[in-house]
Order: C-alpha cells, then structure tokens, then sequence
C-alpha cells in the first residue's frame, strides 16, 4: 500500500501491469457487447464510440489503452488487411466527389478487384494514418473521426453544437443508419481482435486469469 503523507491526496500512482490488463479486458468486453448490441439499436454507436476513443485513441498526451498493454507485453498489432492509405484529392473524379467511405476489409473477406491486395498493416497506424472518410475535398482519418463521434455526438460527451463534417455525415445513411456507424462497427471489430490477441499473451505469459462473462452480446437484464 501507498506510504501515507500531506500531500499524498495530490499524487497519482502508476497502474500494475495486472491492473492494467484488468482494464483491457474490461474495456473490450465493453467495446464487444456494444458491437453486437449495434446489429439491432443505432444507438449502441455512441458506446462504441467512447470505447474505442479510450482504447486506441490519444487524448491528453496519452496514448490508448490497447496501445500501452500491447507495447508493454510486446504484442504485434499487424493484421492483414485490404485497405486503400490515400487517394489522389486532385483527380478529376475526386473533385466531382461529395463523400467517400474508405472501406477495409480483412484478407479474404472481399474480392472486390479494385481493392489493393491485402498487406500486413498495423491497426495503430490504420487507426491513425489511415483515411476513414472522404468530406468534401479533406480526408478525415479513423482517430480523428472516432474522437469527434465520441466528443460531440457519443458517450464521452454531449456537445450543444457539432463540426460541419459531421453534420454532413449525419445526413448520409447506409441501411438506415448514418455513414459513420458502418465505419466505427469495423474499427471496433479489428481493435476487438488485437485486444483478444494482447489479452492471450497475458493469460499465456503473465499468469493473468480471465473473468468469467455472460455473453457480451447478450442484452442487459
């Protein structure tokens, strides 16, 4: 325990690595039941949203949670994924084009032959480098629009007013739902498997023993 002092109540202290994973596995249980819960209620993207900023996004000067574990127990975050890293913002067709969705698949998921071939790609990068959505002549990446739905429209806060490339997204709909739900459903599905990925290390290498869970799908009492 902590050593008692006066100014013991301003001090913070350091996270075990165990209470750390602790909360990994917390967080993508979370993460995960909100994904599936989404299938049936548009408004599960807002818990998404929030999971995912807490897990693979910077804020305060401080990288994500998935990110800190994996780097701290050495987990590759690569996947093999087919996904486009940019497109020329000046050809004549991008000029003429609103809005377009960047979609990512994993390997073998899609044949779709306009795809680049799937290539082993960090998720961190993906997640940061990445573009998740063409707007209007600027491309918004997946950190970037993860933290704007999570900020102003999601979980984490409740803002009276929103950024126009929001405002824009929330007017296109994709089977009924607005065009950035489809894209944080993948992004949570892809940080849900390298969250499993760190958390077997653990369980592999550090003695860290799993909860016991009801099914994160399954709906709230």
């Amino acid at each position: 325990m902590p050593g008692k002092g006066p100014n013991r109540a301003e001090r913070r202290f350091e996270k075990s690595l165990l209470q750390q994973v602790r909360d990994l596995d917390d967080h993508v249980y979370l993460l995960s039941g909100a994904l599936n819960r989404l299938q049936g209620e548009r408004v599960h993207f807002k818990t998404v949203a929030a999971e995912l900023r807490l897990l693979v996004c910077l804020s305060s000067k401080k990288e994500g949670l998935l990110w800190r574990v994996a780097d701290t127990l050495n987990v590759s975050d690569v996947m093999r994924l087919h996904a486009v890293k940019s497109y020329n913002k000046d050809h004549p067709m991008m000029r003429k084009t609103a809005v377009m969705l960047h979609t990512v698949y994993r390997e073998g998921e899609c044949d779709f032959p306009l795809l680049p071939p799937a290539g082993c790609i960090s998720l961190r990068e993906f997640i940061k480098s990445y573009p998740a959505v063409f707007v209007y002549g600027k491309e918004i990446n997946h950190e970037y629009l993860i933290k704007s739905v999570a900020q102003q429209i999601g979980s984490s806060h409740e803002d009276a007013d929103v950024e126009p490339m929001l405002v824009d997204l929330s007017e296109l709909f994709i089977g009924g739902v607005e065009v950035y739900v489809p894209i944080l459903a993948k992004d949570a599905s892809l940080t849900i498997e390298i969250g499993e990925r760190v958390l077997a290390k653990a369980v592999a290498e550090h003695d860290y023993v799993r909860v016991i869970r009801p099914n994160a799908g399954a709906s709230p009492p």
